[in-house]
């Protein structure tokens, strides 16, 4: 499976996971239904449990990105890309930035509403500019 094909996985993950919160093996529990062992592993699970793990940082790294929105008034689903982007800028080294920004909005294309596509390009590029400025990019 290709990694796009494992994004939208994770991203399924972090939005199930948005219900309710509970441990990342608590989590992969119920997808099992729609997912079997070979799909929650490898680049999929690293990144649900990557959101996870960091996510406190990563909503606050959304919250002051987010001009004249408050993060509690976004959509589920444009929340969840937006903090599997995130995640991905800031922990995962081998994805370029653009790739993390690119693949996000393919995905918020697919799930999310009509407009939400551009809102998530234009606070990834506003997280972007300043991970650069700032060399923000933490390593593993």
């Amino acid at each position: 499976m290709d990694r796009r094909a494992q994004r939208e996985r994770a991203f399924l993950l972090v939005f199930e996971r948005s219900f309710h919160i509970c441990d990342a093996d608590e989590e992969v529990a119920p997808m099992k239904s729609y997912f079997d062992d070979k799909i929650i592993c490898g680049f999929t699970r690293q990144i649900f449990e990557g959101v996870q793990k960091y996510e406190q940082k990563i909503d606050k790294i959304i919250s002051s990105s987010i001009v004249g929105w408050d993060k509690n008034r976004l959509s589920r689903v444009v929340l969840c890309i937006l903090k599997l982007a995130v995640y991905e800028m800031l922990f995962e080294d081998d994805i370029p930035v653009g790739v993390s920004i690119n693949e996000a909005v393919e995905i918020t294309k697919k799930y999310g509403a009509e407009k939400s596509s551009s809102f998530v390009n234009g606070v990834l590029g506003i997280i972007a500019v300043r991970l650069e400025t700032s060399n923000s990019k933490v390593r593993k």
